[in-house]
């Protein structure tokens, strides 16, 4: 699993299974890709990403999940 902080006026926390990375996904009209340079950031256990985004909800992050197998305990 990977987990990348971006940085701006609100935190970004990118949360994404490693797999996933390079993927592209289609239905109907929509299309997400997947794509190294937003996602791919620090290798990290599911644990440890929990820490770091209930560390970060505390700070007013936005997160934008793709995660197969992260169990949202998180909120």
């Amino acid at each position: 699993m990977f987990i990348k902080i971006h940085k701006s006026y609100r935190n970004v926390v990118a949360v994404c299974d490693s797999e996933l990375i390079g993927k592209k996904f289609e239905e109907e009209k929509f299309q997400l890709d997947v794509k190294e340079n937003f996602f791919k950031g620090d290798k990290v256990s599911e644990n440890e990403a929990i820490l770091i985004m209930k560390k970060m909800l505390v700070e007013d992050a936005t997160y934008p999940f793709l995660c197969l197998n992260l169990k949202l305990r998180v909120l």
